[in-house]
């Protein structure tokens, strides 16, 4: 079949590019710092509940300042918002070398999330504004690229720091990578001028915080996110208590699968609807947490990542393109807020949740409550389906359909 004009609508802008760039930069520092910082407070004194509050508390800040954010990003533009975000991560960053105790960490991974939330919001935004409406899942996909490359040799470029040369030089980098990613935000010339006055009046008269039409996309990430937490966590020290060497490795098959998967879900779900992404993905999530559970080995362990990372990656940028595709132009900030404050609030629960139930059941119970999370998405999924059926125009879950 010969491509529509739409479908050859053009995707690879400058801004495009840009933001990509400085978001793959930004969050490959914070990737560096994923699994090391919770070794690092089990360093300074902490146990694995402590571990599991480090990571959720930096979730939940990040959460708490996500509908601030999107009003900013409504109200005011995006790139000044994109700047600020960085410039918070360059300082907390370099901040790290003074948290000689818990309480110091607990402190900077406050003010981290606050940066992270004003970083993340914004460049997703710009991407929604200067896609194609077209190729917005393909292109939410490509982007989700520079969020999951990150992650593939972030963790384990983490570890191998702290081994060879210690903390210290851990920080210095991650501090250098940001400032990279910080002075390319700088060249993009794109510009939301933010909403204008008659927009906002009528915004009043909902909600300006929040977004109703994020919610159920935002809700089936939460459950996903609820294992991720897990995931992210606690692999180093699920590995180290099974004695499995060079689980570093997981991150880096998790991303090239999750890679892989977008570079062909993003396109099959703009074409055929997003059924044929979502139902497939959640249920290698799943399977991939069972696995995990039970993994003696590190090859079966990276089995667990391939699935994980098809998953994950099917299954995330088409709940993004659904969010987007569900709100008018003014709300995109708002709505992004939503969305990721659904992520973060899984990111951050499931952290402090898995660290205390670690430490009573272990490490098998954690990653089969995971796997029954991720298959608890699908009943949002569902409830999602029937909205959209019920919706006039353009169908969300498949824009090709119109509704009769």
């Amino acid at each position: 079949m010969k491509p529509s004009a739409s479908d050859r609508a053009p995707l690879w802008s400058r801004s495009y590019l840009l933001v990509m760039a400085a978001n793959f930069a930004v969050l490959t520092a914070i990737s560096m710092l994923m699994s090391t910082l919770p070794l690092y407070a089990k360093d300074i004194g902490g146990s694995n509940a402590v571990s599991g509050l480090v990571v959720g508390i930096y979730a939940f800040s990040s959460l708490l300042c996500r509908p601030f954010i999107g009003v900013l990003l409504d109200a005011k533009g995006r790139r000044g918002v994109l700047l600020a975000g960085g410039s918070i991560l360059l300082v907390v960053f370099l901040s790290y070398h003074l948290a000689a105790s818990i309480t110091a960490l607990l402190v900077i991974r406050v003010l981290q999330g606050a940066g992270f939330s004003a970083h993340s919001t914004s460049a997703g935004t710009i991407i929604a504004d200067v896609v194609p409406r077209s190729r917005l899942t393909e292109g939410i996909g490509y982007y989700g690229i520079t969020v999951t490359l990150p992650t593939a040799f972030g963790p384990t470029l983490g570890l191998y720091l702290i081994k060879e040369y210690g903390y210290g030089v851990l920080f210095n980098s991650a501090s250098t990578i940001t400032a990279i990613g910080l002075l390319l935000a700088m060249f993009i010339n794109y510009e939301n001028s933010g909403t204008r006055a008659s927009d906002r009046a009528a915004i009043r008269k909902d909600n300006v915080f929040f977004e109703r039409s994020a919610l159920l996309p935002g809700l089936v990430m939460f459950c996903i996110t609820l294992g991720l937490g897990g995931i992210i966590t606690f692999l180093p020290q699920f590995a180290a208590e099974r004695g499995i060497d060079g689980i570093g490795s997981y991150f880096t098959v998790y991303a090239c699968a999750l890679l892989a998967s977008r570079l062909f879900s993003g396109r099959l779900a703009d074409r055929a609807g997003l059924a044929w992404v979502v139902y497939p993905g959640v249920g290698l999530l799943t399977v991939s947490y069972v696995i995990l559970a039970y993994a003696p080995t590190l090859s079966v362990s990276l089995l667990s990542a391939v699935m994980f990372g098809l998953g994950f990656g099917s299954v995330q940028p088409a709940m993004n393109a659904v969010v987007i595709r569900g709100v008018q132009p003014e709300r995109k900030g708002a709505a992004s807020a939503v969305f990721n404050a659904a992520m973060d609030s899984g990111m951050g629960i499931g952290s402090m949740v898995w660290g205390v139930m670690s430490q009573y059941l272990g490490f098998t119970s954690v990653y089969l409550a995971c796997a029954g999370c991720a298959a608890m998405s699908i009943i949002i999924y569902l409830s999602l389906q029937a909205v959209s059926r019920n919706q006039p125009g353009e169908s969300r879950l498949h824009p090709s359909h119109r509704q009769r």
